[in-house]
């Protein structure tokens, strides 16, 4: 799978829950917004995708404050589907794909 990692900026977080518990990170190249995430984290999803924000981007608490307007790695395949978002410097990276695994 051709896989492209681009610079992007966190431009919302947002929680919905219409169908359950689910969270999107928002990011922006140039005009275009992309979302991340949207999974149901019914459950212990739920500390695993706050835990793998977290260790992904250094964080000790959690906030939009913090987030938004951050400077973020993105992975996507060739369609342009975001598979990780990660941060900006180090080898660290949320892949949704590794998060839920177990399940």
């Amino acid at each position: 799978m051709e896989e492209k990692i681009r610079n992007a900026q966190i431009s919302h977080l947002q929680w919905n829950f219409e169908r359950g518990l689910s969270h999107f990170i928002g990011v922006k190249i140039g005009n275009n917004n992309w979302s991340f995430g949207g999974l149901n984290l019914r459950g212990e999803r739920c500390a695993k995708w706050i835990q793998s924000i977290a260790n992904t981007f250094d964080l000790e608490r959690l906030s939009d404050n913090q987030l938004v307007g951050s400077i973020v790695r993105i992975k996507t395949n060739r369609n342009d589907e975001i598979l990780a978002i990660g941060h900006p410097l180090k080898e660290q990276w949320i892949i949704l794909s590794e998060i839920f695994k177990d399940e």
